[in-house]
């Protein structure tokens, strides 16, 4: 698992640049490779005094992970509220399992445990 930031500082149009902080990491673990101990060494590096929070928080199907227990989907809750600014959007995507179950149970096992259309596909085996 990935534990670094990366920054981003610029754009084609210097009028219109921006910062991004892009982090992978594991969002409910508050260990070594927490985003808080990520971001105290980005603060460092950037010389940002201020504690860093974002405007926008996103989860791309990962959210599903964080049930795992109770301990886990509370630490990810905690860092995302603590670096979210007030006013500031999260975005999270994850699959429908009511709809998932459905088109397996309609597509029948036939040897074909396949499901999607254009732009995904599951395969189940």
């Amino acid at each position: 698992m990935c534990k670094r930031a990366l920054a981003y500082e610029g754009g084609r149009n210097q009028q219109k640049s921006f910062s991004a902080i892009f982090i992978v990491s594991d969002a409910s673990n508050n260990d070594s490779g927490s985003v808080d101990t990520i971001l105290t060494e980005e603060q460092k590096r950037m010389h940002i005094r201020d504690k860093i929070v974002f405007d926008v928080v996103s989860t791309q199907f990962a959210i599903h992970y964080m049930f795992e227990s109770e301990q886990k989907l509370r630490g990810y809750l905690e860092n995302v509220t603590k670096r979210l600014v007030d006013g500031g959007v999260f975005i999270g995507t994850t699959i429908d399992s009511d709809r998932l179950v459905h088109k397996i149970r309609e597509s029948g096992t036939n040897g074909n445990l396949t499901i999607g259309n254009e732009y995904f596909s599951i395969v189940f085996g």
